[in-house]
């Protein structure tokens, strides 16, 4: 059984005489490990390994551990307390593997047939041994890509940067354990539509490239759950569709220096974002659901946004709702989940073209729109506007006494 983790040995014997050690954690391979006895049975040893020391530290198992120090176990943090000698064998590493490996100790410790457990033999490593799993990948030279090697699994972190890459690499796609993905200064002009295989990327860098639209998938897959900042600044994007609306998790978007004209209808669903860069764009006016963000940082400079007041654009209210609005207000209204295979496309375009009264009720076609005056103040505590307090956003009214709040007083939203 090993384990790759950050490792600090506490001597408890210099605290006796007021004394301290280094105090630093290494990057350490430790194992659980078996010498077979002349006799015939085995001497069971936790080994402990470093670039420090090759040759490693053995502790004896059998009646040696006096506690296993367990409760922050759930981060990955572990502590050893052993008798002879007076050390404390401090560990921090992957969660998942710290409590596989705990698990194994266990079973040592009851005693169970260690015939039946994986232990290490235990004998010196080499330095790729000791190092560990490659957690992070960096190509800023075409020389330096992994062309015929691939991309370990293990990876948590990539940057490839400024190589004239013009497709994202399919092998890219199936890294589970990817957090962090940086493909910025590059050619890439579109994105593949299965990009919702990285369910634990939590960053991701497309920012310099030639992207002009985003695939379905891109926003409605697995990684919308796990995505928390996207910068997709200087590219070529016109539009942005009603479905990057499903990244819901987003913290921080970067829109700088496209071609925007718009933003989605529904952009106000993202609840949890907090900073937001769309400068250099060419927005005129704001959505309506933009009222509903509570943003820190909002940056807007550089767009032509319209200055004209507040009015009614056009009234098409009806008393009664169709049956095909009714129906997708109520899946959107109960988040009723569905996937792309349970419907025509029509009827998914249709859904995803939701747009959102500032009264939180999901609209379509059923709709008053009207020019409203948005105080930037009221949806960020720091703005860039030129200067500008105030823009126009396009409210759609789902019915009669929205449109007369509005017509009564255009500021009520």
């Amino acid at each position: 059984m090993k384990l790759h983790a950050e490792v600090e040995i506490v001597n408890r014997a210099l605290a006796t005489h007021n004394m301290k050690g280094k105090g630093k954690k290494v990057k350490s391979h430790v194992a659980l490990g078996k010498k077979p006895l002349p006799d015939g049975k085995q001497e069971l040893f936790i080994m402990v390994t470093n670039a420090q020391n090759k040759q490693g530290c053995k502790y004896q198992i059998h009646k040696n551990i006096e506690t296993v120090f367990t409760k922050l176990v759930g981060e990955g943090k572990t502590t050893i307390r052993m008798k002879e000698p007076a050390h404390d064998i401090c560990m921090k590493g992957d969660p998942i593997e710290v409590k596989s490996f705990l698990s194994v100790l266990k079973k040592v410790l009851s005693g169970e047939d260690v015939g039946n457990l994986t232990l290490s033999a235990l004998q010196p490593l080499s330095n790729k041994q000791i190092a560990g799993p490659k957690r992070k990948l960096t190509v800023s030279k075409r020389s330096e890509y992994p062309v015929k090697e691939g991309f370990p699994q293990s990876l948590t972190q990539i940057k490839i940067s400024s190589i004239r890459l013009a497709k994202i690499d399919s092998r890219l796609l199936k890294l589970v354990n990817l957090t962090d993905l940086d493909l910025s200064d590059n050619e890439i002009e579109s994105l593949p539509e299965n990009f919702d295989a990285l369910h634990s990327l939590a960053q991701l860098n497309l920012a310099n490239n030639s992207i002009s639209t985003l695939p379905r998938g891109f926003c409605t897959g697995l990684m919308a759950k796990s995505l928390k900042l996207l910068d997709l600044g200087n590219n070529k994007i016109k539009l942005l569709p009603n479905y990057f609306c499903h990244l819901k998790e987003l913290v921080t978007v970067k829109l700088g220096s496209n071609e925007l004209t718009l933003l989605p209808p529904s952009f106000g669903r993202l609840s949890k974002l907090k900073h937001l860069t769309v400068c250099d764009n060419q927005l005129k006016i704001l959505p309506g659901s933009f009222v509903s963000l509570r943003l820190e940082n909002l940056e807007l400079s550089n767009n032509p946004f319209d200055e004209g007041d507040a009015r009614i654009i056009s009234n098409k209210l009806e008393p009664v709702s169709s049956l095909l609005e009714l129906s997708a207000k109520s899946v959107v209204k109960n988040k009723i989940r569905y996937d792309p295979e349970d419907m025509f496309p029509q009827l998914q375009r249709y859904l995803d073209s939701c747009m959102s009264c500032p009264c939180s009720e999901p609209v379509w076609n059923n709709v008053a729109r009207a020019l409203v005056k948005l105080h930037l103040s009221r949806v960020s505590s720091s703005v860039s506007c030129d200067g500008l307090r105030e823009v126009c956003m396009d409210a759609s009214l789902c019915s009669t006494n929205c449109l007369n709040l509005f017509i009564t007083n255009p500021f009520a939203f």
